[in-house]
């Protein structure tokens, strides 16, 4: 997830990507795999993101997924938003 800093900064989707990096090479089947997205932001100050906040996030998620891996990759995984639901961003 990304920080209040890099949130502000316009970077969340440059931290998410490295974040993501990380794992590509070693995941073999993602087939049982589920990625979850939190904003550090969020932990803790019982602040979440919007609901349209958490959707862009998962849509750059599939984007580099579908670049890194491949477009069956990116379709499929199951991606979540891990912060606290409440009834304006569920």
């Amino acid at each position: 997830g990304d920080t209040k800093e890099e949130r502000k900064e316009g970077t969340t989707f440059k931290v998410i990507q490295r974040q993501l990096a990380t794992i590509v090479a070693l995941v073999k089947d993602w087939t049982p795999l589920s990625i979850a997205y939190e904003s550090l932001w969020a932990i803790g100050t019982g602040k979440s993101a919007t609901a349209d906040q958490a959707q862009e996030v998962h849509a750059r998620i599939r984007q580099f997924l579908e670049k890194a891996v491949s477009s069956d990759v990116a379709a499929g995984v199951k991606i979540c938003y891990g912060g606290g639901g409440k009834p304006h961003n569920s």
